[in-house]
């Protein structure tokens, strides 16, 4: 048999548009039965592709305070603080944390601009008032 890894599908575009290719792509291989995939995303479309189709499942990499106490939950700007242990929990599917991943960037981004983030994120527009309004 063959392995197909697939890092970031569908990333680069629209991101409905981009979760529609991914997931009619995955599905296309599962249904060929061509080969094992392993495939990574951001996409919340693609992560729940395993609540209802059962050929497709879920990994996480755990974050330290997930790794310590998956009870405890946290704000937006807390997650900007937390750091991957890399080790993968199956059957579970998390938040992508990105001011976690800013924040430890090299040059970090500046804590204003992690916070306006943080702000923005918390109001839950993904922009697509705007862009109808386009």
């Amino acid at each position: 048999g063959k392995l197909v890894l697939l890092d970031e599908l569908g990333g680069g575009t629209d991101p409905f548009a981009g979760a529609a290719l991914s997931t009619a792509i995955l599905e296309k291989l599962c249904n060929d039965n061509m080969c094992k995939v392993v495939a990574t995303t951001h996409s919340p479309q693609l992560k729940a592709l395993s609540l209802d189709d059962e050929r497709f499942h879920s990994a996480s990499v755990l974050l330290e305070s997930q790794e310590r106490d998956e009870s405890e939950q946290n704000s937006i700007l807390d997650s900007a603080k937390m750091k991957p242990t890399f080790k993968l929990h199956y059957g579970f599917a998390t938040e992508s944390y990105p001011l976690g991943a800013a924040s430890r960037c090299n040059p970090s981004l500046p804590d204003d601009v992690i916070r306006r983030a943080a702000e923005l994120m918390s109001k839950g527009n993904d922009g697509e008032d705007t862009v109808e309004a386009l």
